[in-house]
C-alpha cells in the first residue's frame, strides 16, 4: 500500500504541470447524439443521464478529466452505432476534477465497486495500477479488441501501457517532440532552420540569430519537458528493470547541453515561468523574445488559445541530434483509455470493442486532429486530405505548416521513444528532478550536470533502499 499512496501524493502535487503536460483543448464542438443529457451531480460537476434508450441500447459509465475527452468518445459513439447497427452503445460521461478523479478510483477499484466501466488514465498514474504482480492489474485487457488496428498504430503510444503481455489503453495523441520556429524572426535574420541537423548546429545559428535579431535562439523548459526528450532521444532512461540510471553518460550529455546553451554559449534562457506551460512562457514566445522551443505535439493547442500573435507564423521540424543514430523526436505526456474490471461481464466484450474502435478506427483517429487538435495515433491517416480541410487548427497555422506537420510525422513515426513511465518508483524519480537536479542546474547553474545526478543518483538510491 505504501508503494501505491506515494504516486498519488505526488501526482497531486505535480497536477498543474502535467495536466497542462497531457491534454488539449479542442475548443466548444458541436453537440453529439451520445451524453447529450447533461445534469449536475452533488459534486458540482457535469454529468450525462442517458434517456430511454430501449432495451437495445447498452449504458456504459466514463469518468475523465478533461471535457473534450468525453465529447471525443460521444462523437466516436455515434460513428461506432451507426456501423454496429446490432451493438449499439451509449456513454454517459462525467467530467471528474484531476486530483479528485484519482482518489475517487484508487477507492473505488480498491474496495471492488464504484468503479465506472470506462476510465481515462493519465500516463503518470498509469503506474499504480500497471506495476502490479501478473493477475492483479484491475482493468481488462484490450490485445483481442485491438488486433485489427494495432499495425496502424504508432506503437509507442501503446507500449506504455502494456503490462504482462497485455495492452490495457491506448492514447488520445503520439505526443510526439518537435521543434516549433518562430519564421518571422529566422526570416528577419536570414536564417533557414532547415539546415539545423546537430545540437551544435544549433548553437552556431543560435549565435547569428542573437546578433541579428536580439531574440534567443531558445527558451528551455527546466521541469521535464526540456530535458525529458534529450534523454530519450538517446535511447538512455532513467530507470531500467528497476535499476537507477541518473548519472549515465546520455543523461550527463543531455543536461550539460541546456546548461550551456544558456550559460556558455549564450544562446538560451530560461523559459519565463520556467515551465512550457507558464502564462509568463505563453506571453515571452507570442512576444517573439525566443526563436524556438522543443515541445510535444500537443502544445499545438496552446498557440491559437494563447499566442494569437504566431497566426500563421510557425514552421515545425524534427529534434536536433547529438550524433547520428539519436531518435529525432520522442514522446511525452499522454492518457490512456481502460475498461475497469468492474464493467458488467456480460458487456466486457462490447466495452472492449468499442474503446478499441474510439482510439483505432480511421475515422474515429482522424478527430483526434480535427475535435482535439492532437497528432493522431494512425500513422496511415497522415496524408489523408481530410488532414488538410478548414479546421480550427488549419485555420490558425495555415495548410502549408500542416502539410509540413504532417510529412514530419510520418518520418518519424518510428523515432518517438518515450522515457518509461512503467518503471518502478518513476514518480519518486520524475520528483527529485524537477524540484532538485533542474534548479540547481538549469536555473540557478549551482551544480554541473555531473555533480548534480550523481547526487541524484546517492540520494535516490538510499531513499528507495
Amino acid at each position: 500500500m505504501k508503494k501505491r499512496i506515494l504516486p498519488l501524493i505526488l501526482a497531486i502535487l505535480m497536477a498543474v504541470s502535467f495536466l497542462a503536460a497531457c491534454t488539449g483543448n479542442g475548443g466548444t464542438p458541436a453537440p453529439a447524439t451520445n451524453g447529450d443529457d447533461a445534469t449536475t451531480t452533488d459534486n458540482g460537476e457535469e454529468s450525462t443521464t442517458p434517456p430511454d434508450l430501449g432495451d437495445d441500447v447498452t449504458v456504459f459509465t466514463m469518468w475523465s478529466f478533461v471535457e473534450t475527452h468525453l465529447e471525443y468518445f460521444y462523437r466516436a459513439a455515434d460513428l461506432w452505432n451507426a456501423a454496429n447497427p446490432g451493438r449499439q452503445v451509449y456513454i454517459a460521461g462525467e467530467h471528474v476534477p484531476w486530483g479528485q478523479i484519482w482518489e475517487n478510483l484508487q477507492m473505488a477499484l480498491t474496495i471492488g465497486e464504484g468503479a465506472p466501466d470506462i476510465i481515462d488514465i493519465e500516463i503518470g498514474q498509469a503506474e499504480m495500477y500497471l506495476n502490479v504482480p501478473e493477475g492483479h492489474v484491475p482493468l481488462l485487457p484490450q490485445n483481442d479488441a485491438l488486433a485489427p488496428y494495432l499495425p496502424y498504430l504508432v506503437m509507442s503510444r501503446v507500449d506504455p501501457y502494456t503490462a504482462h503481455g497485455n495492452i490495457y489503453g491506448v492514447c488520445y495523441h503520439i505526443g510526439a517532440v518537435m521543434m516549433f520556429y518562430n519564421q518571422a524572426l529566422f526570416d528577419e535574420a536570414g536564417l533557414d532552420w532547415r539546415e539545423i541537423v546537430t545540437w551544435d548546429d544549433l548553437i552556431e545559428m543560435g549565435h547569428l540569430m542573437m546578433e541579428r535579431t536580439g531574440a534567443y535562439m531558445l527558451g528551455l523548459d527546466s521541469n521535464l519537458f526540456g530535458f525529458h526528450p534529450l534523454v530519450a532521444q538517446q535511447h538512455a532512461q532513467y530507470v531500467v528493470d528497476g535499476e537507477l540510471r541518473l548519472d549515465t553518460p546520455e543523461t550527463v550529455r543531455a543536461l550539460q547541453l541546456m546548461q550551456d546553451m544558456i550559460y556558455v554559449h549564450g544562446i538560451a534562457r530560461v523559459m519565463a515561468g520556467y515551465a512550457l506551460d507558464a502564462e509568463e512562457h505563453y506571453a515571452s514566445f507570442n512576444n517573439g523574445d525566443t526563436a524556438a522551443i522543443w515541445a510535444p505535439a500537443w502544445f499545438l493547442e496552446r498557440f491559437p488559445r494563447v499566442m494569437p500573435d504566431l497566426q500563421g507564423n510557425l514552421s515545425v521540424g524534427p529534434l536536433p541530434v547529438f550524433e547520428a543514430g539519436n531518435n529525432r523526436s520522442s514522446s511525452a505526456g499522454g492518457t490512456m483509455t481502460a475498461v475497469t474490471n468492474q464493467v458488467d461481464p456480460a458487456n466486457a466484450d462490447l466495452a472492449l470493442d468499442f474503446v478499441a474502435f474510439a482510439k483505432g478506427n480511421y475515422e474515429a483517429a482522424m478527430m483526434q486532429w480535427t475535435l482535439l487538435g492532437f497528432d493522431p495515433i494512425r500513422w496511415d491517416i497522415f496524408d489523408d486530405p481530410g488532414m488538410l480541410a478548414p479546421s480550427p487548427a488549419v485555420d490558425f497555422f495555415g495548410v502549408e505548416f500542416a502539410e509540413m506537420f504532417f510529412d514530419l510525422l510520418f518520418d518519424i513515426q518510428a523515432e518517438t521513444g518515450a522515457i518509461d513511465e512503467m518503471q518502478p518508483n518513476s514518480f519518486h524519480v520524475r520528483e527529485h528532478i524537477i524540484q532538485h537536479v533542474m534548479p540547481n542546474v538549469v536555473r540557478d547553474n549551482q551544480q554541473s550536470a555531473a555533480e548534480a545526478l550523481a547526487e541524484a543518483q546517492a540520494i535516490l538510491e538510499q531513499e528507495l533502499n
